[in-house]
């Protein structure tokens, strides 16, 4: 502004309805000339960021509503599982729990013949018509050190 401007400004401000300005003011022609990215690069975003309080703008977002959102598919779409699995020890925890596993299969295994040699001695015991009172409880020599006291 000029000097004469300074000098006639405020004069004219006091003669001049500002409000009635303001209302004649088409104010979407007036956005339409404004430069937004021009706007943009003269915003010091440091000092901006600075001034927000993250934690109050962190209340007010729904998390619900973003996870509601989010395509957990698609993410993991992008997931290098190769590359994760290099980068970590499961590899090996796979190898041992596999490991884990076939020991598990085969004491159930272990375990199913236990039942059916069982099963095969008592129908067996039956088909012969054999006392159960007359047969041993195991071997002599493990019976024998089961009951230290029996001698």
């Amino acid at each position: 502004m000029g000097t004469v401007a300074k000098e006639v400004a405020p004069e004219v401000v006091g003669v001049i309805d500002v409000d009635g300005v303001i209302q004649e003011i088409d104010i979407q022609a007036v956005l339409d000339r404004i430069d937004l990215n021009a706007l943009l690069d003269r915003i010091d975003l440091d000092l901006l960021l600075d001034r927000m309080d993250v934690n109050a703008l962190l209340d007010r977002l729904d998390v619900d509503q973003i996870v509601a959102k989010l395509d957990v598919n698609a993410v993991l779409g992008q997931v290098d599982v190769d590359a994760l699995v290099e980068r970590t020890q499961i590899g090996s925890l796979i190898a041992r729990s596999g490991a884990g596993v076939a020991g598990k299969v085969l004491d159930v295994a272990r375990s199913q013949g236990v039942g059916l040699d069982s099963f095969v001695h008592r129908s067996m015991n039956r088909f012969l018509r054999r006392d159960p009172a007359a047969i041993p409880a195991g071997p002599p020599l493990l019976v024998g050190l089961a009951h230290p006291t029996a001698t």
